[in-house]
């Protein structure tokens, strides 16, 4: 598998902005923002901490996600089809569903309108997440507005944040839900302020439903505790596993 899938993609000259879902999580949007153009670590969500497990070290079964968490790098996969430059439909495996969470997270991160937003959400949210699009659309106007950018309309071309997963562990896994979570890289560059780097957590609660992977509401829990930077012994520490190839 080519390196291409690892690393953000570009659309329409822009980065990859960043976003959380959900009302539970929009005022961790600013947060993240916030923290990228201070070059603190951050987590994609409430920035109230909440105490959380770290994950347990037992391997994954090669079919299923273990129910205890993850302990080696996962071989990202692609989707089975591409729609509107979204790839679904991955298997019903532990890399499947971390595969599908980082195309996800990446793909939502990868509009500064809105109205992409939502599309992608309404490919890939779990049926019963219906508030989905909307949320997430709400969630990229008030990033937009957490950096200092109109929250609709026409950006400055300089305006531009890229995210990139790189590392991840699992929370509360059985057959058919995962909740997984993303230490992602993200540079923030704006008119007047230059280019800053952080690290962010970015959870994703990934359900099986109709044969695919799909994003849950989230559920409200923090992971500040455990941003670190990517391959770092503090983020071996805490549990961080590689996304390779």
């Amino acid at each position: 598998m080519s390196n291409e899938f690892l690393h953000p993609r570009r659309r329409t000259g822009r980065y990859a902005v960043l976003t959380a879902a959900g009302l539970a999580a929009l005022t961790g949007i600013a947060y993240v923002a916030a923290s990228a153009m201070s070059g603190t670590h951050a987590s994609a969500d409430s920035p109230s901490p909440r105490p959380n497990p770290l994950a347990t070290a037992s391997t994954p079964s090669a079919d299923m996600p273990s129910s205890s968490g993850a302990s080696a790098p996962v071989a990202l996969t692609r989707g089975s089809q591409l729609v509107n430059g979204v790839s679904i439909e991955y298997p019903h495996t532990l890399a499947g569903a971390v595969s599908a969470a980082s195309e996800y997270m990446t793909d939502l991160g990868s509009t500064l309108d809105p109205d992409r937003t939502a599309a992608v959400m309404r490919l890939v949210a779990d049926p019963s997440y219906t508030d989905g699009p909307a949320e997430w659309a709400k969630g990229t106007s008030d990033a937009r507005a957490s950096l200092g950018l109109p929250t609709s309309g026409l950006l400055p071309s300089a305006a531009a944040v890229m995210l990139g997963p790189a590392e991840y562990q699992v929370r509360d896994a059985s057959d058919d839900q995962v909740t997984v979570l993303l230490l992602a890289r993200y540079t923030t560059s704006l008119p007047g302020t230059g280019t800053k780097s952080s690290n962010a957590v970015f959870p994703l609660r990934m359900h099986w439903a109709g044969g695919d992977w799909k994003v849950l509401k989230p559920d409200g829990t923090t992971y500040t505790s455990l941003a670190a930077a990517p391959g770092s012994d503090q983020a071996r520490s805490l549990g961080w596993q590689e996304i390779g190839q």
